[in-house]
């Protein structure tokens, strides 16, 4: 039996994709249903049918996140509720030695910074989610010029590069370009990840 909170949180992400669909899809959101796949991914389905629309859920607390793209490339979201975070923590998280010394070099907003870190790989390991799953320490984070490059230690991903769109609700951002969204019932930080292929992505991408 889940807890009485899993259950809630579980039912009011099903509200929230419906009225994501509904908001999106008008009238032919009722023909479309929200289900997970043989490897536990989000999809979308017509008559059970996978469609192209990709979807991607996070929670965190009483905050749900949704996103959908028609885009053929996988996407990812991940959000995590503002709360102090310890160093123990950080140090776990922050595999590599540049996101550690990035992370302590956020004087007074290490938790901040180690927060951030966490929702952008945590997105884009949901971009690469497979039948066979890959350690999210396989997923680094390169610092240059102020701008986030995952880094995917793993063959099959070796050209893949990532569009990332960070965004904040009521606490202020960590890093340039953040999309600040008004204020809600939750204060928290967030990643939307879609993953491209170097060849489609075209030049330049990993740059920008």
């Amino acid at each position: 039996f889940r807890p009485a909170e899993k259950k809630q949180q579980f039912l009011n992400s099903r509200l929230a994709v419906r009225a994501v669909l509904q908001r999106e899809f008008a009238e032919a959101a009722e023909e479309i249903q929200f289900d997970s796949d043989p490897h536990g991914r989000p999809v979308l389905t017509v008559q059970e049918k996978p469609i192209a629309t990709q979807i991607s859920l996070s929670h965190s607390r009483n905050a749900i996140a949704v996103v959908i793209s028609n885009n053929e490339f996988p996407i990812g979201v991940d959000i995590e509720v503002v709360a102090k975070l310890h160093s123990e923590a950080l140090r776990l998280i922050a595999f590599h030695p540049d996101e550690q010394s990035w992370c302590d070099n956020q004087t007074g907003r290490e938790s901040d910074a180690l927060a951030t870190l966490w929702t952008v790989k945590e997105s884009v390991w949901k971009t690469l989610h497979q039948e066979h799953s890959i350690p999210i320490a396989s997923i680094s984070i390169e610092f240059d010029g102020g701008i986030l490059s995952p880094r995917v230690s793993n063959p099959e991903f070796a050209d893949a590069v990532f569009r990332l769109q960070l965004f904040t609700v009521d606490c202020e951002p960590i890093m340039p370009d953040t999309l600040r969204l008004p204020p809600s019932f939750s204060t928290f930080r967030g990643c939307v990840t879609q993953r491209l292929s170097l060849e489609q992505a075209g030049p330049g991408v990993r740059d920008k």
